[in-house]
């Protein structure tokens, strides 16, 4: 396989903008879901360095929030 140039690079990025650019938040959500398998969020617990699964999406208010396995298991123990 043939390096991309960086002009053929740079058509990439701006495709995945300008489809960025039309979605609705909706569409992300679920665009952040389908991604969630590939979403690591490195976390400092104060003595180390955890990477946290994102399990889900939700929209929250103008935003998106990202549903973690550590915050899925603090709620279900508050349950």
């Amino acid at each position: 396989m043939m390096k991309k140039s960086k002009k053929e690079i740079q058509k990439e990025y701006e495709l995945v903008h300008e489809i960025y650019e039309g979605l609705n938040m909706r569409q992300m959500e679920h665009l952040l879901d389908l991604m969630s398998d590939n979403i690591l969020i490195p976390h400092w617990d104060g003595k180390e360095v955890q990477e946290l699964k994102v399990l889900t999406s939700h929209i929250n208010g103008n935003k998106i929030g990202l549903i973690t396995d550590q915050f899925d298991k603090h709620v279900k123990e508050q349950d």
